[in-house]
């Protein structure tokens, strides 16, 4: 757990359409980052449902806060991502789906959240996890499972903007 930690700003990102951006380029709202792989069939099409669901309650992405899925196989290409991102509806805007631009910005960004994966096969064994980052980029909460609850996100997003104490929950 790496709660307090800063995930570094020059880790570079790119978009669905190609735009590159680094994380420090989205300062100045909460983020919240959630971990998937687009040929995950198990946990992150559940993760992705589940935030499509709890997201709009929340706010608006872009506006209030930004929401970028991202994806941790290294081998998942810029079509993946666009297909991934079709698949769910996500506008790519507020809410963007992205893959890191090299290994080394992606394994940055890994270690920063502390998220840790094992490969089986041409899956992957990973934690079921969205991270929750203050303006600052610094990790703010750590929300697990696949079926969000809208109480907790009202919670971390409080957190990220700096209102409010935490509470551990899993």
């Amino acid at each position: 757990m790496s709660l307090g930690t800063y995930v570094p700003g020059d880790i570079t990102l790119v978009d669905s359409y190609g735009n590159e951006f680094q994380l420090k380029n989205l300062k100045g709202k909460p983020i919240i980052l959630s971990p998937i792989y687009t040929h995950c069939r198990a946990a992150c099409p559940l993760i992705t449902k589940s935030l499509l669901k709890v997201i709009p309650k929340l706010g608006t992405p872009g506006k209030d806060f930004w929401v970028i899925t991202f994806t941790f196989d290294p081998k998942d290409t810029l079509e993946d991502i666009k297909r991934f991102q079709k698949e769910y509806g996500i506008d790519g805007k507020g809410w963007k789906v992205v893959k890191a631009k090299t290994s080394e910005d992606l394994f940055k960004l890994l270690d920063a959240i502390d998220f840790r994966f094992m490969t089986a096969g041409n899956d992957f064994i990973h934690p079921n996890v969205v991270v929750v980052l203050s303006p600052e980029l610094q990790i703010k909460d750590y929300i697990y499972g696949v079926n969000y609850n809208y109480l907790e996100f009202v919670n971390a997003l409080r957190l990220a903007r700096g209102e409010g104490h935490h509470h551990h929950h899993h």
